[in-house]
């Protein structure tokens, strides 16, 4: 699917996964490049939606060194830096990959229809900053 620019993405992609999706990127920390919020997820690690609007956002803007994809309306986060592991903050909990996870790995969770804490392993209680200031 061909996407000539942001509104177009933002409406084309939340129309057809039932969402609404915002980008920003003002705020964030060092080696992140967008915040990628949506908003009708049943949960960030939990909804293969949220994997579907990142396949669908790294493939529109192939550039992208780092991502945040977050709950509209939460402070639930995974920071996700190309070839680095990812962290995640969900509520209290802090979860993180064994490897790097981008668009390949995210690819094969959406072929198998998992969502996103199938590659993410739990740490306890959060006690670190969230990677937007």
């Amino acid at each position: 699917m061909d996407y000539q620019d942001v509104p177009h993405w933002l409406l084309r992609t939340g129309a057809r996964l039932d969402t609404t999706i915002f980008l920003s990127t003002d705020g964030l920390s060092p080696g992140f490049d967008y915040l990628v919020e949506v908003r009708g997820l049943d949960g960030l690690l939990d909804d293969p939606r949220a994997v579907e609007v990142l396949i669908s956002f790294l493939t529109f803007k192939p550039s992208a060194k780092g991502v945040i994809p977050g709950v509209r309306g939460t402070t639930d986060r995974v920071a996700l830096k190309r070839g680095e592991p990812c962290f995640a903050r969900v509520g209290d909990r802090s979860f993180e990959s064994r490897e790097g996870l981008w668009l390949s790995e995210l690819q094969k969770l959406q072929m198998s229809s998992r969502p996103m804490r199938a590659l993410l392993e739990p740490l306890g209680p959060s006690t670190s900053s969230t990677a937007t200031s």
